[in-house]
């Protein structure tokens, strides 16, 4: 669940600055928060999916 919401969060906030709806560095400043998390998350979750007992350092 946290994947998508800070997927959702990278991909709305560049989509809010495409529009104009969002000033570039609030869009800006919202990636950055979020994609590391984003990053994180996946990592955590692709290796969950693979059913090991031991999830290993992902190198971030």
């Amino acid at each position: 669940m946290g994947t998508g919401v800070t997927g959702a969060i990278c991909i709305a906030a560049g989509a809010s600055a495409a529009l104009d709806m969002l000033p570039l560095w609030g869009a800006g400043l919202l990636i950055v928060v979020a994609f590391p998390f984003f990053v994180v998350l996946l990592g955590l979750w692709w290796n969950a999916s693979e059913g090991e007992g031991d999830i290993p350092f992902i190198g971030y």
